[in-house]
């Protein structure tokens, strides 16, 4: 572990160190001093020297940089006081991003209404939600699935790292809660009519 440094004062025992990742995925260090010697606390944010060669900031699919997935999908789960189940995720991803939602079901589809593709919109977001469980921005746990398209039953719930205690909100409380219909998926349903006209 790199041993990291306030850059005004070069102090490195009692600075607050926060790691996050940016919107364009890189690893980043907020460096925070607020010892006596400055006037106020000073911020300096670098690039994560402990980054591994497998970075999730590292090349790879230029979709998920260019939509600021990363970010987006850590805002979402972030909100919530603990663990929250899929479905709940990719339902608030949708509800405070409809274009970049639609885009995506334009590129891969959704299993309500491309039932037979075997990887879809909420395959792919799963699978970024578990690299930013790889690399410490989230914790992931298991759990009943309640999401009308589960067909295995089970289903993953994402929390802040320091928030995993809090009470689970699975997708058919939620739904309930905000009087949607447990056994639909709303995010999808301005599509499915256009799914049917292009088949």
């Amino acid at each position: 572990m790199s041993t990291l440094r306030c850059k005004m004062c070069g102090e490195s025992k009692d600075v607050e160190v926060k790691r996050f990742i940016d919107p364009k995925g890189k690893r980043k260090v907020a460096i925070i001093c607020d010892i006596l010697v400055h006037a106020e606390p000073v911020t300096t944010v670098i690039d994560d020297p402990d980054t591994p060669d497998s970075s999730i900031g590292a090349g790879g699919d230029s979709l998920v940089h260019d939509l600021e997935l990363y970010s987006k999908l850590i805002a979402v789960v972030y909100a919530f006081d603990g663990p929250v189940e899929y479905g709940v995720v990719e339902h608030e991803l949708a509800a405070a991003h409809p274009d970049v939602y639609e885009e995506l079901w334009e590129r891969q589809g959704h299993s309500t209404t491309h039932p037979s593709s075997s990887y879809t919109l909420s395959t792919y977001l799963s699978s970024l939600l578990g690299t930013l469980a790889r690399e410490k921005s989230l914790e992931q746990s298991d759990v009943d699935a309640t999401i009308p398209w589960s067909s295995s039953g089970n289903a993953s719930a994402w929390s802040h790292p320091e928030r995993t205690d809090g009470d689970l909100v699975t997708w058919a409380a939620f739904a309930e809660a905000n009087d949607i219909d447990p056994d639909s998926w709303p995010a999808t349903a301005g599509f499915e009519v256009q799914a049917t006209a292009d088949a």
